[in-house]
């Protein structure tokens, strides 16, 4: 499985992070194959992220990990990073939340514990 790490601004990983980005991001605009590809569904959640008032908190300190690969989508752990400048017990990586992005339309759905499935999901950001 590849992990997705967020990286600190200016460092090697956070460059090709962002060249991967910005590949998945001019294949998205462009309606490419009409699909996302695993990195362009990790870019997105991820943006996502950085907008939602409920995980901007969490600044560098997520990690993303692809869970599931089926041709309707991917599904993708949000973890929370200990240790390297995150607070926490580094021994442990919290799961936050699951999603799915989908392959055809780059909806996202958040898992709903409460509920056991997969609802639509727009960040909150408002704060």
């Amino acid at each position: 499985m590849k992990q997705w790490v967020a990286s600190p601004r200016g460092s090697a990983g956070s460059l090709a992070v962002r060249m991967t980005a910005l590949g998945a991001a001019l294949a998205f605009a462009a309606g490419a194959a009409g699909s996302l590809d695993e990195a362009g569904a990790v870019n997105r959640l991820q943006q996502q992220l950085k907008r939602s008032a409920d995980y901007r908190i969490h600044g560098e300190c997520l990690s993303l990990l692809v869970e599931e690969r089926e041709p309707a989508f991917f599904g993708i752990a949000v973890y929370e990073k200990h240790g390297d400048g995150c607070p926490g017990d580094p021994a442990t990586m919290p799961v936050l939340d699951r999603f799915q992005v989908d392959a055809a339309t780059a909806a996202l759905r958040r898992y709903d514990v409460m509920d056991d499935r997969y609802v639509d999901w727009m960040p909150d950001t408002a704060r």
